[in-house]
């Protein structure tokens, strides 16, 4: 009877134990959505340079997340066309366009000697405590936009999350998955407002 019991709370806590939450320390304004500019230039951009470094090592982006940044600077309304350089050949205006180098500089650290006591507390009280005891992993999130004119100008935008996720048992990957999405999205929204805001640079007109 004990043993059902507890096979009975496992898994229980198999389907239920992947709920997770997102505490943030540090968040660069302008994160939430936003609406198109009413403003744009007549000017092209192409993205040159996509570059992710997480925990000291380069990675290679995934095709979703190339697709976020470029529905992202579409969506702005800022340029008239926004591509990446192998489908910019047919672009109009092409050698007046706005060259954009994105980097990614991440850190995200697993929490591993909270993560072993919880999970030790976990397994000990057949998680009975799993919705109180939660996992932790640390992640400090940077972005930086590198935007270059066809003069040469350039200027940097910049956006920085850091906070915390907690999830429970067996919800660490779906866990780390979601908060990635969430950073990734948020970090590119606060960029997106610094460009619209900046518009006159980008149709390089004199201040007055």
């Amino acid at each position: 009877m004990q043993f059902r019991v507890a096979a009975v709370l496992i898994v229980v806590c198999v389907l239920f134990g992947c709920a997770s939450r997102v505490e943030i320390d540090r968040m660069s304004p302008g994160a939430e959505d936003f609406l198109p500019s009413e403003v744009g230039i007549l000017i092209p951009a192409i993205i040159r340079s996509t570059n992710l470094i997480i925990n000291g090592q380069t990675i290679t982006p995934e095709p979703e997340f190339l697709h976020l940044v470029l529905q992202k600077m579409i969506r702005t309304h800022v340029f008239s066309e926004v591509s990446f350089p192998l489908d910019s050949a047919g672009m109009k205006m092409r050698e007046k366009a706005v060259n954009l180098e994105l980097q990614v500089t991440g850190r995200i650290r697993v929490n591993e000697a909270r993560n072993w006591v919880v999970g030790a507390v976990n397994f000990a009280t057949l998680f009975l405590f799993s919705s109180a005891l939660k996992f932790r992993d640390d992640f400090d999130v940077s972005m930086q936009l590198r935007v270059v004119r066809y003069d040469g100008e350039f200027k940097y935008y910049k956006s920085r999350i850091t906070g915390n996720s907690y999830y429970q048992f067996f919800g660490g990957e779906n866990a780390r998955k979601e908060t990635k999405e969430w950073v990734v999205e948020k970090s590119l929204n606060s960029l997106m407002r610094q460009i619209m805001e900046d518009i006159p640079f980008f149709a390089m007109e004199k201040p007055s």
